[in-house]
């Protein structure tokens, strides 16, 4: 797994690290967009999937999405955090509120 690019941010005076990959090894025949490594405080976001490129809007879905697991684990709500449903309906939701609406934008 070879590092692309790195960026570094702050949670709650935490560092973490988000690093974009160029791609996340698979575990049986289960391919991955982007994983959270709590243990490194790292985010892994996947360029290429099965050697394919993966679009500039699904890493940033992914991006929110893992942020999702962050909140969530980081905010005691461990179950909460291995609900995927959960975590992708949060991370659309953010990405949505953020990124495609003028919330944030004015």
């Amino acid at each position: 797994m070879e590092i692309i690019s790195q960026r570094p941010f702050k949670y709650f005076d935490v560092d973490w690290t988000i690093k974009y990959v160029d791609e996340i090894p698979h575990e049986n025949e289960h391919f991955f967009y982007g994983q959270t490594k709590f243990d490194k405080r790292e985010i892994l976001i996947s360029k290429n999937l099965n050697d394919s490129p993966v679009p500039e809007i699904i890493q940033q879905r992914t991006l929110y999405h893992e942020l999702a697991h962050i909140i969530l684990e980081e905010g005691m709500y461990n179950e909460a955090s291995g609900d995927e449903p959960l975590v992708e309906w949060i991370g659309k939701s953010l990405y949505e509120l953020t990124k495609n609406s003028d919330l944030f934008n004015k």
